[in-house]
């Protein structure tokens, strides 16, 4: 709804599917305040409600590679995986602790299937660097480069991790034309906007719950999607089942398994 509203989400991920946690809705051309600043203001929403001995990981595109974002998740003990652009300044540690030139990141990472580089390194040049561990590879398969910045150890785990970033994909598809069709919506206000996407985190929450059951049981998935291939999402099948549950006597209406997440105290 780029041409009537934008939303700003933090979103967690569960079983390859995203769930808006925490959000800001506001008019296309009238962010609230400074990017950044909104950012670390959801952020923030989100670790208030956490439980005390949660560790979040953060995962970051390009567009949100920003050194504020690492000084933040520094100072509330969050760890971060965030995908720089390749014109990114970095500087490699020597083996004596000194600073190697500074060369872009996509410099590092240049040859398609070549030597992963990986180490300690300072990323920002323009706010004068942020220590961070970098990972730079450019495997085979892939369109363009993973240039990865972080504060966990360097090595290919981080990619495979980052990767379930894409995820969230799915999360936007269920939310708009593969689910709940948001984009249909009429809504104009961004208060109104932020109402309606807590009425679709719940419901994402209810439905991927839901969705647990069919896809524990091949004789119940059997019954609700073609018995060739699998051609329903999870959301898809959530929909299916409670449709189906609900013309049944509410007597016999199963109790859904929790989701095994915790945001909350």
């Amino acid at each position: 709804m780029s041409d009537r509203l934008c939303c700003m989400c933090l979103s967690i991920l569960h079983r390859r599917h995203s769930i808006p946690l925490a959000w800001r809705c506001y008019a296309p051309g009238h962010v609230p305040c400074r990017q950044p600043d909104l950012v670390k203001a959801i952020l923030q929403q989100a670790h208030d409600a956490l439980d005390p001995g949660a560790v979040p990981v953060l995962m970051l595109d390009r567009g949100l590679a920003w050194p504020a974002l690492v000084d933040w998740c520094r100072e509330h003990r969050w760890h971060f995986i965030m995908r720089l652009q390749g014109q990114t300044c970095v500087c490699l540690e020597n083996p004596g602790g000194s600073w190697k030139k500074p060369v872009s990141a996509a410099c590092l990472a240049g040859a398609k299937g070549g030597t992963p580089v990986m180490g300690r390194a300072k990323v920002f040049k323009t706010v004068g660097y942020r220590v961070v561990n970098f990972v730079g590879v450019w495997p085979r398969q892939a369109k363009d480069r993973w240039l990865l910045a972080t504060d966990l150890r360097a090595s290919l785990k981080r990619c495979r991790e980052y990767a379930k970033r894409m995820d969230a994909e799915h999360g936007f598809r269920d939310q708009k034309s593969h689910g709940l069709n948001w984009q249909a919506s009429r809504i104009t206000r961004p208060q109104h906007a932020a109402m309606l996407v807590l009425a679709m985190a719940l419901a994402l929450y209810l439905l991927y719950a839901v969705a647990a059951l069919p896809e524990a049981s091949q004789t119940l998935r059997g019954a609700l999607e073609r018995a060739d291939r699998h051609a329903l999402s999870v959301l898809q099948l959530g929909i299916r089942w409670l449709k189906r549950t609900l013309m049944l006597p509410q007597a016999c209406w199963p109790e859904p398994p929790p989701l095994q997440i915790s945001v909350g105290r």
